[in-house]
């Protein structure tokens, strides 16, 4: 067992996301458990997947449920109604009423597909704009090139965002955003 393995009580949270719908088919020959569990091995220790320990299935079958559960939207469905239920537990709603949202720009090695140079912060690499909600939860992070400004990485990371926050009052801004203007809670309107 790996520190990254998820309890019996986490898995009973997760699972029918990741089991099927029906049982049509052959007997599968790992649980998906245990694919989650090498997953979250690999995210956890940043491991390649050929590098994956011999306690889990083949990597080519770990990368291919991944993938699969990727592309599905699997785990970010998974994401969300983890948040919902941790927002519940600390009393609050199950969507966000209030967004933050922030950006960052990371240094990248040459061989990045989407690269440019943040000229404020003298960054050559990619940036990262997030929204979050009041407790921290991810509620959407778009990727891109350094050089895209606040302004348009602000508004399309937020308009990647009305599906999962559409009754939002409010959004609180960083001012170190160049889109800024002041701190506040107003409504930030994108088109």
């Amino acid at each position: 067992m790996y520190d990254s393995d998820l309890s019996d009580e986490q898995w009973q949270l997760i699972a029918h996301h990741f089991e099927p719908k029906d049982n049509r088919g052959a007997v599968p020959i790992h649980s998906k458990r245990t694919i989650v569990n090498a997953i979250l091995y690999i995210n956890k220790t940043g491991a390649q997947w050929r590098m994956l320990p011999k306690e889990f299935p083949p990597w080519q079958t770990v990368y291919d449920h991944y993938s699969n559960w990727n592309r599905r939207r699997v785990w970010a469905a998974a994401l969300d109604a983890l948040n919902a239920l941790h927002r519940k537990k600390n009393g609050k709603t199950p969507t966000p009423s209030y967004a933050i949202i922030d950006s960052q720009s990371v240094k990248t090695v040459s061989a990045s597909k989407a690269r440019g140079i943040d000229g404020s912060k003298k960054i050559k690499g990619r940036k990262r704009h997030l929204v979050v909600d009041t407790l921290g939860h991810l509620i959407q992070v778009i990727i891109h090139a350094a050089n895209v400004d606040d302004t348009a990485g602000g508004c399309a990371v937020l308009r990647a965002a009305r599906d999962k926050c559409p009754p939002c009052e409010g959004l609180l801004r960083q001012c170190g955003l160049s889109w800024c203007g002041r701190c506040s809670t107003q409504r930030m309107s994108c088109r």
